[in-house]
């Protein structure tokens, strides 16, 4: 009975995640991991068909949240980068956390092409 009613759960749970990711809705993870959580019990094992499930709700979860979730398109990015203002892209995305844009500031004020080529490599960290 409890088994039945743990993969009618988590069945649920994905249905849900995934009708959320086609209408483009953000999800959150505390309400993610307290419905999982609260499933599954850490004693039990989960058969092939549960495990399934609960991968694919953590791949669609990793995909839905992101840390920061600002409007900048691909094009912009690349526009920025042109004009010289790729580090002030690459703040803008992960809202001036890390390193990456003030190194891509100090290249672009060093020399222009430094600068470019950094910006535009590490723009597949965020597209």
């Amino acid at each position: 009975m409890k088994k039945s009613l743990l993969i009618v759960a988590l069945v649920m749970f994905a249905s849900t995640i995934f009708a959320a990711s086609s209408q483009s809705s953000a999800i959150q993870l505390s309400d993610a991991i307290s419905v999982t959580s609260s499933d599954i019990s850490p004693a039990k094992k989960l058969t092939l068909k549960e495990r399934v499930i609960l991968k694919r709700t953590k791949k669609a979860l990793k995909q839905n949240i992101k840390p920061n979730d600002t409007e900048l398109s691909k094009g912009l990015y690349i526009l920025l980068a042109i004009l010289g203002l790729g580090w002030l892209a690459m703040g803008l995305l992960d809202g001036f956390k890390g390193s990456d844009w003030i190194i891509c500031l100090v290249l672009y004020i060093v020399l222009f092409l430094p600068g470019f080529i950094y910006s535009l490599i590490k723009m597949k960290n965020y597209y």
